[in-house]
């Protein structure tokens, strides 16, 4: 089967197995959370500038220093001996409207749930941008490790629906740009799957559509 054909999770490529070693079973716990539930970092929330900072020399200290664009990992999944795992991180309405083809969904965030008064309050931060409300998803590392986990040895490209996400630095973002694509990349590498392959798609879904790539309902697949 091609890979486009394949029932199974996208694999695409590059020949990064970690061979058959004993890996340690991920830590599925956050070390600290802030009122929201989401992890911190040495004290400070992942999207503030310094825990975006730490976030960065974390991730550039794994040898991840570059996002891939959507037309390399096109030209990457048309080769037949590639081994790639794509995890959509996207909340999953967003995911069944339409994802990259056998993309693993693995929700890095949640709509909010619940009623006390601290989720009421943030959801009336996110209506006063006509947004609608997320908090961190409390299951996020359990859910990888049983989903993804199995693929440890492919490269694992994560995806989210921020256009504007990246590690390259620009004049005014020397440290690039926070998105939830890059948060799961460094999450995950402090929970257990540090010496796995990985990676993100700069610009998201959306630069992987300009890059001529396709989205389908994951019922397609």
């Amino acid at each position: 089967q091609s890979i486009r054909e394949s029932n199974t999770p996208t694999t695409v490529a590059m020949a990064m197995t970690s061979g058959s070693k004993d890996v340690a079973a991920p830590d599925v716990e956050l070390d600290e959370v802030g009122p929201s539930g989401i992890y911190l970092v040495e004290d400070n929330t992942p999207t503030s500038d310094r825990g975006w900072e730490l976030q960065v020399e974390a991730l550039k200290a794994r040898g991840i220093t570059k996002g891939l664009t959507g037309g390399e990992l096109l030209e990457m999944l048309s080769t037949d001996d590639s081994n790639i795992t794509i995890v959509d991180v996207r909340e999953t309405a967003s995911y069944e409207r339409g994802t990259i083809r056998g993309a693993i969904s693995v929700p890095l965030f949640r709509l909010i749930t619940g009623w006390t008064p601290f989720k009421a309050a943030r959801r009336a931060q996110f209506a006063l941008f006509g947004q609608v409300g997320t908090e961190y998803n409390p299951d996020f590392l359990r859910d990888f490790n049983a989903k993804v986990g199995p693929y440890r040895d492919n490269l694992l490209v994560f995806v989210d629906d921020n256009a504007v996400g990246t590690l390259t630095p620009s004049q005014f973002f020397p440290n690039g740009k926070c998105c939830h694509s890059l948060m799961a990349c460094y999450l995950t590498g402090i929970k257990g799957f540090a010496d796995c392959k990985m990676n993100h798609i700069d610009g998201g879904l959306q630069g992987w559509v300009q890059a001529g790539g396709g989205l389908v309902p994951p019922e397609d697949f």
